[in-house]
Parts: C-alpha cells; sequence; structure tokens
C-alpha cells in the first residue's frame, strides 16, 4: 500500500498513538534528513552506511520488501547508539521496551546519494504482524510532513 497523503498517513496507525515515536520521526526525516528538489527526486543529507542517527543496513530477510540491487537502510531504533543523535523530540518518549515506544522504522532504498523509495514500518512484541508502507515522497509530502508537527497527532511541542 501507498501512502499519499497526510490522511493515508494517519489512516494507516504508524506512529500514534503516543508514547510511539513514528510520526515525529518521520517529521525529523522528511525535514532534516532528506531534501526534494522541484522534481521529486529525494537526496540524502547524512550518511546512512556511517550510522549516522542509528541508521542501520536493513537485509529484508523476512521479503516484505521488494527485491532490489540497492541497498536499504532502516532508522528509528532507538536500542542504537547512535539514536542519541536523533532530536529530543523524537526519543522523548523512549524508556526501554514498555509500551511499543520503540516499534516505528522507517527504511530507505538507497542509490549512491538519492532515495529510491521509503517505507514505513512498525512492529514489536504486541504487533505481531510487521506492517509496511511505502510513502510516496514528493514537495507536497515533505510540506505535508511539517503540518503533522502543529497538529495534535505529534508530540513536538
Amino acid at each position: 500500500m501507498t501512502l499519499n497523503t497526510l490522511w493515508d498517513l494517519l489512516d494507516s496507525g504508524f506512529g500514534w498513538p503516543s508514547p510511539r515515536h513514528g510520526l515525529n520521526l518521520l517529521y525529523w526525516f522528511a525535514n532534516e534528513c532528506v531534501e526534494v528538489d522541484n522534481w521529486n527526486q529525494i537526496a540524502v543529507l547524512c550518511d546512512p552506511s556511517s550510522r549516522d542517527f542509528g541508521f542501520r543496513l536493513y537485509h529484508n530477510n523476512e521479503g516484505l520488501l521488494p527485491v532490489t540491487n540497492q541497498p536499504y537502510f532502516e532508522v528509528g531504533n532507538l536500542n542504537h547508539e547512535e539514536a542519541r543523535n536523533l532530536p529530543d523530540y523524537v526519543r522523548r518518549e523512549y524508556n526501554g521496551y514498555q509500551y511499543n515506544n520503540n516499534a516505528d522504522r522507517i527504511i530507505i532504498c538507497v542509490d549512491h546519494d538519492s532515495v529510491n523509495r521509503v517505507y514505513v514500518t512498525s512492529h514489536g512484541e504486541k504487533m505481531p504482524i510487521c506492517i509496511s508502507y511505502h510513502i510516496c515522497i514528493t514537495c507536497q509530502y515533505a510540506i505535508t510532513c511539517h503540518v503533522i508537527k502543529n497538529q495534535s497527532y505529534s508530540t513536538k511541542y
């Protein structure tokens, strides 16, 4: 399933209710980690292969995502030491393994310095099925993510 709008994202249940961190993680990703140009090409502003912000190589062992020759990287596991570099508003509700507050991830498919595809996924002890959604990130989507921070769905402010 592809999420094209804010309403698609909210209807998916990804990243909320609090104390889940997915919406704040997605806000950070869309506004600080990538840049979308006028042709909807997504450039990576950090280096996932060097584990910036807790990025890790995602092996797709479960076959959750399409097979590709480009690597997948995931971010959002707050247990990783490098995740301490994520903004406070992303990590604020994290308190270990309780309440699925570390269930949300963003997975990206990277080709050199650009992102081909973006996925959001949630998993955890209380979520026996790992659900993955492709997100269509465009200039409009990045603007929509900015709107999230101003809605009651986000806990940044």
